[in-house]
């Protein structure tokens, strides 16, 4: 079940982006949601890792696919035997980065029925993580263990 899609466009390199996406240090300064990540190993395609949220809850996570510097997908355990598909692109044209950002709800048709309810949480988290990675970027906020008023007005696009 396709849940949504965000695009954003900057003026910074996919380099800084990528930085964001794959260094899990940093992941908590674009999703508040979450407290602590842990990787078992290095960030590849292959690789896991456990998302530890605000409320204590602890998710799997596996890297399903990594082309480094153009795109990712992140599958993290979710609830009732569904998983939730991150995708993730980038594409650099001049100075100007495009990103963005698509989650899907996979499991059967069973399970997502029953999940629908947590369609508008996971719209209204994909929709905070875009505009807080795009604040990031923008340097309107400051990366982990830095303090920074959060001050943009700007929407993230469908």
């Amino acid at each position: 079940m396709h849940i949504c899609t965000f695009k954003a466009q900057t003026h910074t390199t996919a380099q800084a982006l990528w930085t964001l996406w794959t260094q899990s240090k940093h992941w908590p300064a674009w999703d508040t949601n979450l407290q602590e990540v842990t990787l078992d190993g290095a960030f590849k395609q292959g690789g896991t890792g456990t998302l530890v949220y605000q409320d204590g809850t602890r998710r799997t996570f596996t890297v399903i696919k990594l082309q480094v510097l153009e795109s990712l997908v992140i599958c993290i355990s979710y609830a009732r035997g569904t998983e939730v598909l991150v995708k993730r692109d980038l594409r650099q044209e001049g100075e100007v980065l495009h990103f963005e950002q698509d989650v899907t709800l996979s499991g059967t048709f069973l399970t997502k029925m029953m999940m629908g309810g947590h369609r508008e949480i996971l719209r209204d988290a994909a929709r905070q993580q875009m505009q807080r990675t795009l604040d990031l970027l923008e340097g309107q906020r400051k990366p982990v263990g830095e303090s920074s008023a959060y001050a943009s007005t700007r929407q993230v696009g469908h």
